[in-house]
C-alpha cells in the first residue's frame, strides 16, 4: 500500500493560515515554556470601527 503523502504542501498551507490569522491580530499568540497558549482579542468600537471603512 502507497501513500501519497503531500508534507510540503500540508505544512505551506498550515503556515499561511497562521500567517493570515496573525496579519488579521483576532488572535493573541503566547509562547511560553509550559506551551502554547491561544486566546481571541476582543473587539473595540475603535477596531469595528476601522475594520467596517477598510474592508
Amino acid at each position: 500500500m502507497k501513500f501519497k503523502l503531500n508534507i510540503k504542501d500540508k505544512v505551506t498551507e498550515a503556515a499561511e493560515h497562521v500567517y493570515d490569522v496573525m496579519k488579521k491580530n483576532e488572535y493573541v499568540i503566547n509562547v511560553a515554556p509550559k506551551g502554547i497558549k491561544v486566546k481571541k482579542q476582543r473587539q473595540t468600537q475603535d477596531t469595528i470601527k476601522w475594520r467596517a471603512k477598510n474592508h
